[in-house]
């Protein structure tokens, strides 16, 4: 009998994170259809839509620089208006946090973001309600006193709702 291959519990938390965020973001519809006759091409950063994929791919790299930015500055409260309620927040560390905890931890000095420079950003469209922005990502963080700068890959999940792209997901992980 083969032996199963081991998975790290954390790869395996955040896969099933991912794949739940990408089930609810398909209509509810989606999960009890029938295979369609001939399905369609899957969406690309140039496909047509309302805005267009590639304008969607650029207002979610618009709204992820904006929370960079806002989260650098330390404005929680515009930063609390771009993350959404259910917000997983999963550090490099591995420490996971929701919008409250991560909130507050900003809020008391806990933790401090003194720089967040991404470069490489893909964004990857979900349809018109969902996408998935992943880059590398050189962070200075200052965590209860003592500061750090690193290198890291991150995964950021966004979903429309009410008209916003909200953060519903991050998270990162530390390049060696």
């Amino acid at each position: 009998m083969p032996a199963k291959p081991f998975v790290a519990p954390r790869q395996r938390a955040a896969g099933l994170l991912l794949l739940s965020l990408l089930l609810s973001a398909l209509p509810p519809s989606a999960a009890t259809a029938q295979a369609p006759a001939a399905a369609p091409p899957p969406p690309s950063a140039t496909a047509p839509g309302p805005a267009g994929y590639k304008g969607i791919a650029a207002e979610v790299k618009e709204r992820e620089a904006l929370r960079f930015d806002t989260t650098v500055k330390g404005d929680l409260v515009l930063l609390e208006r771009l993350l959404a309620e259910d917000l997983t927040y999963t550090h490099s560390s591995g420490v996971v946090d929701t919008k409250a905890s991560y909130l507050d931890a900003l809020k008391s000095g806990k933790l401090r973001y003194l720089a967040l420079n991404p470069a490489e950003t893909e964004v990857k469209i979900l349809g018109e309600a969902g996408a998935v922005a992943m880059g590398r990502i050189e962070m200075k963080v200052v965590l209860e006193g003592k500061e750090s700068t690193f290198q890291a890959r991150y995964t950021s999940v966004y979903v429309k709702r009410h008209g916003q792209w909200l953060l519903v997901a991050w998270e990162s992980t530390r390049i060696p």
